[in-house]
Order: C-alpha cells, then sequence, then structure tokens
C-alpha cells in the first residue's frame, strides 16, 4: 500500500524529466529538431512539471552543466559587458549559426601588433584574446629529390641529444644550400590551445609567446621527402625570443615610448630604412661611409634595439667588442701599434677610425677585490649618502657645472670610509659624440704625439660617469684633476702626455691668471709637491752657477 502511494507521489510531484520530446513540439514545433548534445527539454527547463507547463518558466543555467566554463566565463571582458551565452551559442541547435569573434568585431584594425599579416594569418583570435592553456609549433622542411642523397640524422642533430637548436638549424640550412640548392621548401605552422570563454580586457603580452618561458613548449622539427626524421626542437627556431615588456621599457626606445609595431611593421628583418624614420640625422652621414656602400652592416649589427644598456654607458672593451662581431682579428690587423693589448684596453675603435667624432677622457669609481675590479653602482653610492641622492649636488658642491680636484677628494673619501674594499678611479679614452663615419683607416694616426701629449684633443673633453637612479650621468670635469689628485688613486688610468705642472700653474701661483686667486690655488692640490721640488732644484741650480761665477772672478 505504502508503495502505491510513493510511486503515485512521484508521478504527481516530481519535474516532467520522462517527458517524451515529442509532447513539447505539439506546442514548439520550431524547435522540432532542436540539437544540444544529449540534453532533453527537461534537463534544461527543469521546472516543467506537467503539460501544459506554467505561462513563463525559469531561465535556465548554462553553469548546471558547463561548471568550469562558467567559472571562466565570469572572469572575462564578455561577462562584464553582459553578454549572454545565448549572444554567440544557439542552444537549441547548437551546430547551426556558429558565431565567432568577426562576427562582432569585423573591422579590428590590429595596427599594435607587429608583423601583423604574419600574426594575423598564423594564430587565431584566442591565441592572444583567451585563456591560453598551451602552444606548439613545427617546422616541417621537405627535400624534393627523386633518387639518392638521403639525409642522415646526423646532419640535423650532429650532438644526438633529440634536440634541434638554433645553431643546428642554421647548420643545416647551410648544408641544404650547399647539397640540395634549390630542390627544398619549409613551412613552419603553429596551434594554441585557447579557451575563447576566457577572453580578457587585454591581449596577451609579446613575451608570453616571444619569452623565456614561452607557451611553445612542444616544438617539432621535420624533415620529409627523400629522408623523413622528427625531432623535438628548441622553440626559438620558430619563436624569435625577445625581450621582456617590462625590461624593454627600461632600454632607450622603450624610455621614450616606442612601441614594438613601430618598428616591426612586417615579418621581415629589421632595415635601415625603418631606423631612418627617427634617426635621420645619424643615417645622413653613416649612409656614405664605407660599411654602407660595401653592404657590410646595417644599424641593427652594431646597436641591439632592445638592450636595456644604452652604448654611451658601454665602456671602451665592450664597444670594442661591438666592432669584434665582424672585425675579430683587429689585435693581429694593429700589429704595429706599440703595446697593442693595453691600448685596447683603454681605447675604442672609433678612436682613431672616426676623426670626426668627440673623444672624451672619461673616468669612473670602482672598487677592487684581490684581483676583481667592479664600478660602484647607484645602490652602492646612495648606501653611503642615503635614500635620496641627488648626485648632481653632493659631487659639484660650488653648482659650477664642473667636477674640480677638491670635490672628488671628498667624494671619494665618504665613500672610501663606507666600503671595506679598496677604491680606484678608473679610466678610459671613449667617443663621448659619435661621427657615424669609420672610413678612416688610421694611417696618418700612427704618429704617436697625435695622443701622448697635453695637446691630445680628449684633454679638452673630460668627464666623470657616475650612475644614476635610471641613467649614467656625465659630468664635466676640470683638467686639474689629473695633475692634482695623487696617482696612487688612479690605479687604473695611463696620464697621456700630462705634465705634472704647467706653466698655466706658475701663472696661477704667481697670481698673473684669473681674480678668483684662492679657489684657483686649491686647485693646484698635490702639484704643490712638484712647485717645491722644481723651486727646489732652481735654488740649487741658482747656488751652483753663482758658486761657479765666484770662482772664476776670484781667480782672476
Amino acid at each position: 500500500m505504502y508503495v502505491i502511494i510513493a510511486v503515485l507521489f512521484a508521478l504527481l510531484f516530481a519535474p516532467l524529466h520522462a517527458t517524451v520530446p515529442d509532447d513539447c513540439f505539439e506546442c514548439h514545433d520550431a524547435f522540432k529538431r532542436f540539437n544540444h548534445s544529449k540534453a532533453t527539454c527537461t534537463d534544461c527547463h527543469k521546472d516543467t512539471f506537467s503539460l501544459p507547463h506554467q505561462e513563463k518558466l525559469a531561465k535556465p543555467l548554462c553553469a548546471e552543466c558547463h561548471k568550469e566554463t562558467s567559472a571562466l566565463y565570469v572572469k572575462s571582458i564578455h561577462s562584464a559587458g553582459g553578454l549572454a551565452c545565448k549572444e554567440c551559442h544557439a542552444v537549441h541547435f547548437i551546430d547551426k549559426d556558429k558565431k565567432d569573434c568577426l562576427s562582432c568585431h569585423k573591422k579590428v584594425a590590429h595596427n599594435s601588433i607587429p608583423s601583423k599579416e604574419k600574426h594575423l594569418a598564423s594564430m587565431g583570435c584566442t591565441a592572444c584574446h583567451g585563456k591560453i592553456k598551451k602552444g606548439s609549433g613545427t617546422a616541417q622542411f621537405h627535400v624534393h629529390v627523386s633518387k639518392g642523397g638521403a639525409i642522415g640524422k646526423e646532419a640535423i642533430d650532429p650532438d644526438k641529444n633529440s634536440v634541434v637548436d638554433h645553431t643546428e638549424l642554421n647548420r643545416f640550412l647551410a648544408y641544404l644550400e650547399q647539397n640540395h640548392k634549390d630542390l627544398y621548401t619549409i613551412s613552419r605552422s603553429y596551434s594554441v590551445a585557447g579557451d575563447a570563454h576566457g577572453v580578457a580586457k587585454k591581449a596577451l603580452q609579446c613575451d608570453e609567446c616571444h619569452g623565456d618561458r614561452n607557451i611553445f613548449r612542444e616544438t617539432r622539427f621535420r624533415l620529409s621527402g627523400v629522408s623523413s626524421h622528427t625531432f623535438r626542437a628548441d622553440p626559438k627556431i620558430l619563436i624569435p625570443e625577445l625581450p621582456s615588456i617590462k625590461e624593454y621599457k627600461a632600454t632607450v626606445h622603450g624610455k621614450k615610448a616606442v612601441a614594438c609595431s613601430d618598428c616591426h611593421i612586417s615579418q621581415e628583418r629589421i632595415s635601415d630604412n625603418t631606423c631612418l624614420k627617427c634617426h635621420k640625422e645619424v643615417y645622413g652621414v653613416y649612409k656614405n661611409s664605407v660599411h654602407t656602400k660595401k653592404g657590410a652592416a646595417q644599424c641593427t649589427d652594431c646597436h641591439d634595439p632592445h638592450s636595456i644598456t644604452a652604448y654611451r654607458e658601454y665602456d671602451a672593451k665592450q664597444r670594442i667588442g661591438v666592432c669584434a662581431r665582424c672585425h675579430k682579428n683587429y689585435l693581429e690587423k694593429h700589429a704595429w701599434l706599440p703595446h697593442t693589448r693595453l691600448h685596447f684596453n683603454y681605447l675604442e675603435c672609433s678612436t682613431c677610425h672616426s676623426p670626426e667624432s668627440q673623444k672624451s677622457i672619461v673616468f669612473y669609481l670602482g672598487k677592487r677585490s684581490g684581483d676583481k675590479k667592479q664600478a660602484l653602482t647607484y645602490r652602492d653610492i646612495r648606501d653611503a649618502y642615503g635614500s635620496h641622492v641627488d648626485l648632481n649636488k653632493i659631487i659639484d658642491a660650488d653648482g659650477d657645472n664642473a667636477v674640480a680636484s677638491q670635490e672628488l677628494s671628498d667624494f671619494f673619501l665618504v665613500l672610501q670610509r663606507k666600503f671595506q674594499e679598496e677604491l680606484f678611479i678608473g679610466g678610459s679614452i671613449i667617443v663621448t659624440k659619435v661621427h657615424h663615419d669609420y672610413s678612416e683607416k688610421g694611417t696618418k694616426h700612427k704618429v704617436c704625439t697625435t695622443c701622448h701629449s697635453s695637446h691630445a684633443p680628449f684633454y679638452d673633453s673630460m668627464y666623470l660617469i657616475l650612475p644614476d637612479a635610471e641613467d649614467q650621468l656625465y659630468i664635466p670635469v676640470k683638467g686639474t684633476i689629473l695633475g692634482a689628485a695623487p696617482i696612487s688613486v688612479f690605479t687604473d688610468l695611463s696620464l697621456l702626455g700630462e705634465e705634472r705642472v704647467t706653466f698655466d700653474d706658475i701663472k696661477m701661483l704667481l697670481g698673473f691668471r684669473g681674480k678668483d686667486r684662492s679657489g684657483q690655488m686649491q686647485e693646484l692640490g698635490f702639484k704643490w709637491i712638484d712647485i717645491l721640488g722644481i723651486a727646489l732644484f732652481a735654488v740649487i741650480l741658482i747656488f751652483i752657477m753663482l758658486h761657479i761665477i765666484a770662482r772664476i772672478f776670484l781667480k782672476r
């Protein structure tokens, strides 16, 4: 009896899940061919308890079945804009009238994308705008050789680690050019598993794909045709690695708000024409130089546009390294130069090969620990002086925009008390204003006195380089520093042709030069030692001469 009552209760009050779809179609004929996977009408319309049902039914909740998708969608830009599921999905006919991104976003310019055509042709919208799970890429090589000419695995993967890296790819391309020229094709394909339900407000940054930890983990290298081989591949052979956006903002271009798309307008390599848009004056000189006329180098061969360190911040050795990328035998070419290696420790190539460039002696402060030398950083100076450091005011106490020997000495002593390591002042001769013509072969510069004299051009242009919070400061230095500061401090600098005492110093001592004699006298610094020595020598010499003269006359 109780069983019968329970069955009747269930039939009367349970939802109409057992309703045959045909019963619904008697009224809803338009949905007779509905298709929503295996779902039935009452799987979504759960408040249908009987037929005919009430006039207004509750709105079906997609999240009850599509929990993960719904959780992802709630965080998307489409959800924030109030876009309902039915705006993109025909819920009764999921295979009919499918909508894609272009259904709504018909005329998106995408001008901010570097190499726009390549990106749009290779990747779908969700590759940048959707929730990315993973990506993959394939480099496909097909060699059209009908008979013979088999290509072994060792030609592709000589180190036998089953991974093709960038070096091995370049070596293999050279192999194909030499042995199968015009008989091979290369194609590259990419795929990204993204979810359109997670469209974000902002697209992915470039470094999501082009960074060190990019999403393209499953990259393959495939060879087909005369031989068939498949290897795992370094993603960098398909996806060029670029600096992260965060790092790029710290570069010279990044600080000036140069966007990626301002330079990367196509999939081709950056050419001089791209640089010419902003650097017309520089290129006006460079275009007539030997590098351009012979097609030896482009702008980006010497200048890395993604480098955080600006070229003006390079020391002499780093600048030589730029030239040495092509001129690898520069030491042998300069064997005629006395102490060749020593010269290249302190001079950069353009010192001689670009005569119209402005050369300067630059000084920097460093610390020595054993045999290791390291330039002081902004943090080192900040720790010595406090959190808020205005280097210009600290080092240039009198505000005359030039560092005097006493100012440098005071600054040096404060730092020396802070650090346990031995401090020193290092220096080199570098170009501070570049003239981009390196056509001079330097034959006339084999005359040593061009540099080794007190009249060398760089003595009129001297700077102290100090690291600031975001840049490096070039603060002019008075020439008296070279003669006034103790030579033990300048442990890393050769004084080329510098005279310890000059006639100007004597004039200063006697009061014949300048009005502010007290300030100028202070500039003599350690030159007093030399002046006293000269004075003592002069007195002795005069005494000897007088003695000789007296003996001559007394004999008579």
